[in-house]
Parts: structure tokens; C-alpha cells; sequence
């Protein structure tokens, strides 16, 4: 009997070994699975992040051209009494020559001044405000001709984004001013560069809101 020995069951440090190795194997997934949602929220962010910014981007460059495109018009009526708005003979905005024609004027799915579709903008939405302001104060909207006019150019993208473009127009500008004097004057000008022969080039254009004095006043 002085030779027997006893030891520890085996059969259970077995089950604590493996009791061990489960708790720890859970505590791991919740780990991965925290940070997998952590690395899937950050990757849905960043991506709405950039569809935002290049929704933008797109919304200030169709602003940008309308703004062009009012800017490019006389101040008001050249050949005949100024009124404010559209004149007689001036159904479409194709024949719209001074920049209160563009007064409360909206469009969906905007097309180009010859009323061709502008690619990549179906189901967008381009309005223009044209307002007489003073010119001590342009945020505030006068009754009266004083020379100065506040041009507005809001796009709404389907998504729900807008941009609001703002710019002041005097009668004195460039555009506007006559002169005895032979002279060149740069209203704008567009940029076109192809950056790749197998994408599509990309376009900037810069209005440039120089105001002079007539110099025949």
C-alpha cells in the first residue's frame, strides 16, 4: 500500500483548458465584429463624404456657367425703354439680350441658352434672381434704378444639395461702357484641359467682376 500514488483527474483540466479557450475565441469575435462596424462606418462616411464633394463640385460649375451667361448680357434693354423683365419679341431665352430677362427664370434638367440639354444634370434644377440694390448697402433690394444690380443663380442637385452664386452687376461695367476708343475688354475666360486621351477633358471657367467708370461720362 506504501506504493500507491494519486493524481489530479485529467478529464477535467481538460474541460477548463477548453472552457478557457472558448471565452477568449468570443471575446475576440466581439473584438473583430467592433472593429469591422467601426471600419465599415468610416468607409461609408469617407464614401458619402466624397459623392458630396464631387456633387458640389458639379453644382458650382453649372452655377459658375450660368452666372456666365447672364454676366455676358447688356445691363438693361439696349434698344428700346429699359423695363425690368422681359420685352416684347423675346419668347425664348435664346433671344433675351439684357440680364433682367433672367429675372425669376427656372429650369429642370438644364439645357444650354440654345436650349440644348447640358449632358450629366437630368433631374437638376437652375434659377436666377435679378435685383436693383443699393449701392451702399447691395444686400438691401432698392425701388429704385441706381445703377447697381445683385445677380442670384441657385442649383438644386436631385440628391438635395444646392449652391447659392451671388454677383453684382453696375452699369458702368465693362460690357456696358461705350466709348469713342478703340479697346479690348476681357469679360471672361475659359480653360480646357485634357488630362488623359481616354477620359473626357475637364473644363474651368473664371468670370472675371471687374467694374470701370465710363470714361466718356
Amino acid at each position: 500500500m506504501g506504493g500507491m500514488t494519486f493524481g489530479l483527474p485529467t478529464r477535467s483540466t481538460r474541460r477548463h483548458r477548453r472552457g478557457i479557450t472558448l471565452v477568449e475565441a468570443i471575446i475576440a469575435l466581439v473584438l473583430v465584429a467592433g472593429m469591422i462596424t467601426a471600419a465599415l462606418n468610416t468607409v461609408a462616411f469617407t464614401a458619402r463624404s466624397l459623392r458630396i464633394r464631387a456633387t458640389m463640385s458639379k453644382a458650382s460649375m453649372l452655377a459658375h456657367r450660368t452666372m456666365n451667361e447672364v454676366f455676358a448680357l447688356a445691363y438693361q434693354e439696349p434698344n428700346a425703354t429699359p423695363q425690368f423683365g422681359t420685352e416684347a419679341g423675346e419668347p425664348t431665352r435664346a433671344t433675351w439680350d439684357d440680364i433682367d430677362d433672367y429675372h425669376m427664370w427656372t429650369e429642370l434638367s438644364p439645357t444650354a441658352r440654345d436650349g440644348a440639354p447640358i449632358p450629366g444634370y437630368t433631374g437638376w434644377s437652375v434659377g436666377v434672381q435679378v435685383h436693383k440694390v443699393s449701392t451702399i448697402a447691395p444686400d438691401v433690394v432698392s425701388a429704385f434704378e441706381v445703377g447697381l444690380r445683385r445677380i442670384t443663380v441657385v442649383v438644386n442637385a436631385p440628391s438635395g444639395e444646392s449652391v447659392i452664386l451671388k454677383a453684382l452687376r453696375s452699369k458702368h461695367s465693362g460690357i456696358d461702357v461705350k466709348s469713342s476708343a478703340e479697346k479690348t475688354i476681357i469679360a471672361g475666360f475659359a480653360i480646357k484641359l485634357s488630362l488623359r486621351t481616354d477620359q473626357d477633358a475637364s473644363v474651368g471657367q473664371a468670370l472675371l467682376l471687374n467694374q470701370i467708370m465710363d470714361p466718356d461720362a
